[in-house]
């Protein structure tokens, strides 16, 4: 069931009506709505700190002052004039009446989704059926795609529950057989995938520092934020301590000026650079903003810096990516070569290899054919008669190079396997942390990887 409702026009007074969740819309000309009572021409005349044409008043029907906060209660009454002269009045409804039309727009809203999900399964359910597990080393993470149990037989998330499942979280974090971390979860915009039971694994190249943001003594009471090259936020300044600290050093000019305070919103207050309230109307540039941190008694101060600051900190922060990306691209590369490793330890059977091997002559007996015996180069082609010497000759060719794929003998290169096989340990005993750990407490003891991908102490 749709929740907005279509304007309909009240020929009496030529009022439009509507809905929305929160509030009864009115639309038509100020002589109309005083008319129906909704407004009063006292209430048209413009207020301070407001756009011309707007004007807003509290449920008692007195002025509502700006940045209070109050246009979630019931009675709240706003009014704006549109461009062709007509007003808009919004009047905020009870709780209650608030509930019920948001569980009606929530339920529509679902029932949208519902039929989206289901038009996409017609379309691209082909797509997943005989699924086969992919694998990708692209961008800053090894991605791969596959059913809970083509993931669990790759060795993710042995013997857990995956997302969807009864107690399971919307994403499972594990450790591949190399102890690489992974993060597995449904695609967030693939629905169709979703309902498949195909899921994505990710594991980053360079992981996420976890860390909290460090801050330094400023002045008394007062911390400032340390910029460092990975923030992305290159235009402000971080400072954090009481209203009184921030007034005493300096940052804000008196303790009116804090949210919570006479005529001020109660978390957060946005100034220009003369430290004038920031409006809509004022068209200034920002200069700072405070939000109070919960009840602790502390705000955070907001404030811009330089320019040339700001394009310092870009530099910055635009080598940090470089670098990362760097990083991570030679980390892709040797994640799958490590990959590599891993089958060479789980050496193929015979059969296996031959079969494969197979397939891909066939794959190249047929481009062989098709690009070079078979093409036209214009009015240019060779004559190949089926019972021709050269067609014969070319037909023994093609088969030869199937019995060699099927019947020639197969060697195992035991110090490539070996080499992987060091690799494959070395990287995994890395991973190890439970190892590492043990390792440091000993002393000066640390695992190195010499060529030849044999395993090695030193002291």
């Amino acid at each position: 069931m749709a929740l907005s409702i279509v304007a309909q026009a009240v020929e009496a007074h030529s009022i439009e009506r509507s809905t929305t969740c929160r509030y009864d819309v009115f639309v038509g000309t100020a002589e109309a709505l005083c008319a129906e009572g909704l407004i009063s021409l006292e209430q048209l005349q413009s207020q301070k700190g407001r756009q011309p044409g707007h004007t807003a008043f509290l449920p008692s029907g007195e002025p509502c002052p700006p940045h209070t906060g109050a246009w979630r209660e019931p009675g709240y009454k706003s009014i704006r004039q549109q461009g062709d002269g007509t007003y808009r009045v919004e009047l905020a409804v009870s709780k209650d009446v608030y509930a019920w039309r948001r569980s009606l727009e929530k339920a529509d809203q679902h029932e949208k989704e519902q039929k989206r999900i289901n038009e996409e399964i017609a379309e691209h359910g082909h797509k997943y059926r005989d699924w086969v597990l992919q694998q990708k080393f692209d961008g800053w993470a090894e991605v791969w795609k596959g059913t809970k149990a083509q993931l669990q037989a790759a060795g993710l998330g042995k013997g857990m529950a995956f997302p969807g499942e009864p107690g399971a979280a919307s994403e499972l974090r594990c450790k591949c057989p190399l102890g690489f971390e992974f993060v597995i979860a449904f695609s967030s915009y693939e629905r169709a995938e979703t309902a498949a039971g195909i899921f994505t694994a990710r594991s980053r190249y360079v992981q996420a520092e976890r860390t909290s943001p460090r801050f330094d003594l400023y002045a008394p009471g007062v911390e400032k934020k340390v910029w460092t090259d990975e923030s992305y936020d290159t235009r402000s300044d971080y400072y954090r301590g009481t209203a009184e600290s921030l007034v005493s050093a300096g940052l804000v000019p008196h303790i009116g000026l804090f949210p919570g305070q006479a005529g001020a919103n109660k978390m957060r207050a946005t100034f220009q650079r003369n430290w004038l309230r920031s409006t809509s109307a004022n068209g200034q540039s920002w200069g700072a903003t405070i939000v109070k941190n919960g009840k602790s008694g502390c705000f955070t101060l907001e404030v811009p810096v330089e320019p040339e600051e700001v394009n310092r900190r870009k530099d910055l922060h635009t080598a940090y990516q470089e670098k990362v990306s760097k990083e991570e691209q030679r980390l892709s590369e040797e994640r799958r070569l490590l990959r590599q490793g891993m089958s060479a330890v789980e050496t193929k059977s015979v059969e296996q290899f031959r079969s494969e091997r197979a397939k891909l002559a066939e794959v190249y007996l047929k481009l062989a054919w098709s690009e070079i015996f078979g093409k036209m180069d214009g009015a240019l082609s060779f004559d190949l008669p089926e019972d021709g010497e050269h067609w014969i000759a070319l037909a023994g060719a093609f088969q030869a190079i199937r019995n060699v794929a099927k019947d020639a003998p197969v060697r195992v290169d035991e110090k490539a396997v070996n080499q992987a096989r060091g690799r494959v340990r070395l990287v995994a005993a890395r991973n190890d942390a439970s190892l590492q750990s043990l390792l440091r407490n000993v002393g000066h003891l640390r695992l190195v990887g010499p060529p030849d991908g044999k395993m090695e102490q030193e002291s």
